[in-house]
């Protein structure tokens, strides 16, 4: 709505009228005979020339009063409206609260009062209450897991604990194969020699085995040996003897072949016997009776 100041004769015509009614009755119809508005002197009317709520605004003329006609703290703004609602809060985190909606607008301009006198400009009008703070915004969604971290590293080894008791004994198993027979261990000292037996009975008398020879073998040795004799060709072994020498004795003795090893059949050509060792070289005899093949 747009304010119109008055001019100074409808103030004067406002004037006269709020003169009448604040006379009243009768005599207000005799002061309305008597008073014009041509005959009140602008701005001579004051607050105390009118009865007490004389002038209403069934009488004032729309468009009249204006901002500056009224006393300060007539018009008071009104309340602005309510902030608007704040922006949803973003994905991740608990959304912040929502900031303070906008302050509420200025009150609209009241409206004029009547013209009268000039008097000091009334105050502006009370700025409008701040606007009703908006809602707050929902909640964002909780953001995304982020991804796992990658693995640390293995921590040191512990100590090792204490041993635990020892849990009873499991069945036997079963028997393993026989292992090879192991290396022939080194001979063993020989034995002190045993008393010499009894002499035994003698025997009925012989006889020499015709065209039967002796032939002996000796070998000097400090070790274990094996010493063969061995018969001419054209003859064949039927028995032999041996004689240790020293501190060494006879471990055995056997027919044999030439080269010592035993024989218990066949063509008998040779007598041998084994030998203790230790101690000094000394000689170790072999003997054997030969006899000749006979002819055919």
């Amino acid at each position: 709505m747009s304010v119109t100041r008055p001019s100074t004769s409808s103030l004067a015509v406002v004037g006269g009228a709020a003169l009448l009614l604040a006379l009243g009755g009768v005599g207000g119809a005799v002061a309305a005979a008597q008073v014009s508005g041509s005959e009140i002197k602008d701005h001579s009317l004051t607050k105390k020339d009118l009865k007490k709520s004389a002038v209403t605004s069934r009488i004032i003329k729309n468009g009249t009063v204006r901002r500056i006609d009224l006393a300060g703290g007539v018009l008071t703004g009104i309340t602005g409206p309510a902030g608007a609602t704040g922006a949803t809060g973003a994905t991740g985190a608990a959304g912040a609260k929502g900031a303070t909606g906008p302050a509420g607008a200025n009150g609209l301009d009241g409206a004029n009062g009547l013209d009268g006198t000039n008097g000091v400009d009334g105050e502006d009008g009370v700025d409008g209450t701040n606007g009703v703070d908006g809602e707050d915004g929902v909640d964002g969604t909780n953001g995304v897991d982020g991804e796992q971290g990658p693995q640390g590293e293995t921590g040191a080894q512990g100590e090792q604990g204490p041993q635990g008791e020892q849990g009873p004994q499991g069945e036997a198993g079963a028997q393993g194969p026989q292992g090879d027979t192991g290396p022939q261990g080194a001979q063993g000292p020989q034995g002190e020699q045993g008393p010499k037996g009894d002499t035994g009975a003698q025997g009925p008398a012989g006889g020499n085995i015709a065209g039967s020879t002796v032939v002996s073998n000796s070998v000097t040795t400090s070790g274990p040996a094996v010493v063969t004799a061995t018969c001419p060709s054209g003859s064949f072994a039927i028995g032999g003897g041996a004689i240790a020498g020293g501190n060494k004795s006879i471990v055995g003795e056997y027919p044999s072949n030439s080269t010592g090893t035993p024989l218990t059949s066949g063509s008998l050509s040779s007598w041998s016997a084994s030998f203790t060792g230790g101690g000094a070289a000394t000689t170790q005899s072999v003997y054997v009776v030969c006899v000749v093949t006979p002819a055919p």
